[in-house]
Formats: C-alpha cells, sequence, structure tokens
C-alpha cells in the first residue's frame, strides 16, 4: 500500500516546524490530498473541468494563477503532467515562495515506460506523463539553490521534495522546445513527449544520478 501525499505534505510541516503554513495545491482533482493537509491557510488551484470538488478556490490554469503576487510556504505541484508545463510550474513557485520555503512534486517515478507516455484521456491504467524529464533537465539547477532534497519512492508514483534556501534569488530556465499543445489546461489528445530525453535511454541515468546518489530516501 502506498504511502498517503497528504500524510507526506504533514510530516514536512513537522520536520520544517511549519505552524500553520500557506498551503497552495496545483492540480487539486477531487480533494483527496488537500483535505488532509494540516492548514487553515490553504489555496487550490485547477481548471474548471477539473473541479469535480469544493476544495479549489482558484478555478483556473496555473499560468494565469501565478499572475497573482500571492506567496506561499509550501506549494505541491501536481497539475499538468508534462515536462514543459511543470518546468514552468516551478520557475513559478520559485517565484512565489516565502523565504525559505517549500516546492513538492509529484509523480517523479513512473513505474514503466507506458505510464510515462504522452498524456491522453482514453488511455487506460496510471499516466505520469513526462515529469521526471522535467526534473532531470533542471536538477543541478535545483540542487544549487536547495538545503535539502527529499525523495519519497513509497507514494503512488513518488515524490519528490526541495526546502529552498533562504534569500535565494536564483531560480531556473524554463526549455519551450515543445510547448505543451493543450486548450485551457485540458488534455486534448495532442501533447507531445518531450523528445529532449528518452526513457530507455535516460531514465536508468536519471534515477541513479538524480535520486539514489543525491537524496535521502523514505
Amino acid at each position: 500500500m502506498s504511502l498517503r501525499r497528504d500524510k507526506v505534505i504533514n510530516y514536512l510541516f513537522q520536520k520544517y516546524n511549519l505552524l500553520n503554513p500557506s498551503y497552495l495545491e496545483i492540480g487539486v482533482w477531487n480533494g483527496e490530498t488537500f483535505k488532509y493537509v494540516n492548514s487553515t491557510k490553504k489555496d487550490g488551484v485547477d481548471p474548471e473541468q477539473y473541479c469535480e470538488c469544493n476544495f479549489v478556490n482558484y478555478k483556473m490554469t496555473s499560468d494565469e494563477f501565478f499572475e497573482n503576487k500571492k506567496k506561499y510556504d509550501f506549494i505541491f505541484i501536481d497539475g499538468l503532467h508534462t515536462a514543459y508545463q511543470v518546468t514552468k510550474d516551478i520557475k513559478n513557485s520559485l517565484e512565489h515562495l516565502n523565504d525559505g520555503g517549500i516546492i513538492m512534486l509529484d509523480d517523479v517515478f513512473p513505474h514503466s515506460e507506458y505510464e510515462q507516455e504522452a498524456l491522453n484521456l482514453k488511455k487506460v491504467g496510471p499516466q505520469t506523463g513526462d515529469v521526471w524529464k522535467a526534473v532531470y533537465h533542471v536538477f543541478e539547477e535545483l540542487k544549487e539553490i536547495s538545503d535539502e532534497i527529499l525523495f519519497f519512492k513509497n507514494t503512488e508514483r513518488g515524490n519528490l521534495i526541495f526546502k529552498i534556501k533562504k534569500k535565494n534569488k536564483k531560480s531556473i530556465m524554463v526549455d519551450d522546445t515543445i510547448p505543451t499543445k493543450n486548450i485551457d489546461g485540458w488534455y486534448q489528445g495532442t501533447d507531445k513527449e518531450w523528445t529532449k530525453y528518452n526513457y530507455k535511454r535516460d531514465f536508468k541515468t536519471y534515477y541513479d544520478n538524480c535520486l539514489e546518489k543525491y537524496l535521502f530516501i523514505n
């Protein structure tokens, strides 16, 4: 049985002494994580098409949401699962994070090549999209600006946590070689896999170097 993501988040609140922190969740879906997060200062972002619960108070894409100036202690990124969009969400989160804040990424550990293929609403079974490619591409930059990096492999499809250094002013570069082709955050079956990295060629290196060598695995 996999570890619930809300359990990880609440554990991190305790680990870093975050008392009722400001919390942002990008990609709420039915609220199964959001509703159990131990904070009264929570915002949920999801486009209109995905709002299947009452926990979303910003019914819009993450790009639209990040036009505001709000900042948070903890940001959980679980939105559109393409390398391009995840990279943008990481960059925007860094700019909307309180000093010394935390970013948590979901679905960083697909269990097979099939799971990380281009998103498709008609596809059967788990889909992580190519989130791992976004992580692989910016991992060195994130290492440089993080005090601590944690990898939870035993959640549903893995979570990476970056505790950002205080007074950090650096960000990451977004490679828009293959922009995500979606309409208003809704999968139309035209999203492309980011071909810069290949599962058969690069995933083992991603896992061994990014996850095994440098991270504390819980």
